[in-house]
């Protein structure tokens, strides 16, 4: 078995997916055996967070590379941070045996070249058509306790925009639905959001602080109200019919990938948020117990709650130095990770 060191970063701007997605791969892998330690940014909202799991973590400043050289024990590393890591931190990495990069939903990779040259596998978490080795619903990696929870169709009304909310859409959506209809809500504040006063609870709204999974609140939820992100996901999962919002064009390509598969409702990019448009989608949701059960149902079967297992399957055969052969279904081509990778750097070699 193997040490493994995932880096990965949690905050305003990167939001809290990485960090969460990351300690449900760690379990995965601490459940084959591996053992696991984390590197992230100091002064984070995701340094707390993995603070307060079970693994050991050490913190560094945003362009402090040593935790590089500082954990030479390690056999590999997993990187996770918003857009990827450039081509200064993927050489730095090679100290290890072997690289994974994650890249996530709906954002852009920064230097998906580097990545190709120098990581010996990259795992994309969405349902879009890209390049990366693995990739696809049933690799999504969530916490399995999401796909345990029981929607309810006459339940609360999740509303959480992420682990930061860095454009307030919160306060707007409950603008949005304040006086429309007798429903319950619920705001989840994330742990880097700092929207973490004005929101007064009353007998039809409760309001949590920074809770460490939104499973408890999904849990007997009938529609969740957020941000394209991991949670949205996690909703899926969980069966509960979402309403997403979007951060970027990237973002809102994903959420509308959601809502053909038939789980969510796009609603658009943040800066054009439409208050009529938001309370008409939840009044269509769950005003039909046909569409509200069809939506549930369609969640759960998009994302089972596997994909962490099968993602720390790929992740220790790499390691184990077995040859890793992925059938990217998106792209209908199958990929030799390993292989090419090392052709790549031979090919490389060989004329330095």
């Amino acid at each position: 078995m193997a040490d493994i060191l995932i880096y990965t970063v949690g905050d305003r701007v990167h939001g809290m997916g990485h960090v969460v997605r990351c300690l449900a791969l760690a379990d995965a892998l601490v459940s084959l055996g591996h053992t696991v330690m984390f590197a992230t940014q100091h002064e984070t909202a995701g340094f707390d967070r993995i603070r307060r799991s079970s693994y050991r973590v050490v913190d560094y400043a945003p362009d402090d590379l040593t935790w590089v050289m500082r954990s030479t024990r390690y056999q590999a590393c997993i990187v996770d941070v918003e857009n990827g890591p450039d081509r200064i931190m993927l050489n730095a990495a090679r100290r290890f045996s072997k690289v994974v990069v994650i890249g996530g939903s709906g954002y852009v990779m920064k230097d998906r070249e580097a990545i190709r040259e120098i990581a010996d596998l990259f795992i994309a978490q969405t349902l879009l058509p890209n390049d990366a080795d693995v990739t696809g619903a049933e690799y999504i990696v969530i916490d399995t306790k999401y796909a345990r929870c029981t929607p309810n169709p006459g339940g609360h009304i999740l509303i959480s925009m992420g682990g930061s909310d860095p454009h307030n859409m919160t306060a707007a959506v409950l603008d949005a639905l304040t006086g429309t209809e007798d429903w319950a809500l619920t705001i989840v504040n994330g742990p880097a959001s700092e929207s973490t006063a004005g929101f007064i609870e009353s007998e039809t709204v409760r309001v949590i602080h920074a809770p460490d999974s939104l499973a408890p609140y999904l849990d007997g939820a009938a529609l969740f109200i957020g941000a394209l992100g991991m949670s949205a996901f996690e909703a899926a999962a969980a069966g509960v019919p979402a309403i997403l919002t979007a951060w970027s064009a990237d973002h809102e390509r994903t959420a509308q990938e959601l809502e053909r598969r038939g789980c969510a409702v796009s609603i658009g990019v943040w800066d054009n948020f439409n208050g009529d448009a938001l309370r008409a989608s939840a009044k269509d949701i769950l005003g039909s117990d046909i569409h509200w059960s069809e939506m549930s149902r369609a969640g759960k079967m998009l994302v089972d709650g596997k994909g962490a297992g099968r993602v720390a399957q790929f992740v220790a055969r790499l390691v184990a130095g077995e040859s890793v052969m992925v059938a990217d279904t998106h792209a209908e081509r199958v990929i030799h990770a390993e292989a090419t990778v090392r052709a790549s750097r031979k090919g490389k070699r060989d004329k330095s």
